[in-house]
């Protein structure tokens, strides 16, 4: 089983309501963790193409409701949840992976 595949089932477990949102966020950190694979940073993304200061703060908001909008579009379901630390604040982001990212540009292809 691909740690995909583990995300998926920790997905559907929040979904039928098994874990809570915040236990599939946990585990979803330790899975991507474990195996080294990384989430892809929408605000690094958008550095990336180009987006700096003021204007990358006021795109990654309607960046990531696009990206999130596709994601169920394409799947059916929100993305999974996972634990980030900013500025010393937890916070519960949608995790996309390396695996998202054609998803992802082709939304920037739209959105920009």
């Amino acid at each position: 089983m691909t740690v995909i595949d583990k995300l998926r089932d920790l997905q559907e477990a929040r979904d039928l309501a098994l874990i809570t949102p915040s236990d599939a966020a946990h585990r979803a950190r330790l899975l991507l963790d474990h195996d080294g694979m990384d989430t892809v940073d929408l605000a690094k993304f958008l550095e990336g193409k180009g987006y700096s200061g003021h204007a990358l703060m006021a795109a990654v908001g309607s960046f990531g409701k696009a990206v999130k909008a596709e994601y169920i579009a394409q799947r059916g379901k929100p993305p999974l949840r996972v634990d980030e630390v900013v500025n010393g604040q937890h916070y519960l982001v949608n995790a996309y992976v390396e695996l998202d990212l054609p998803m992802i540009e082709r939304v920037f292809e739209v959105w920009s």
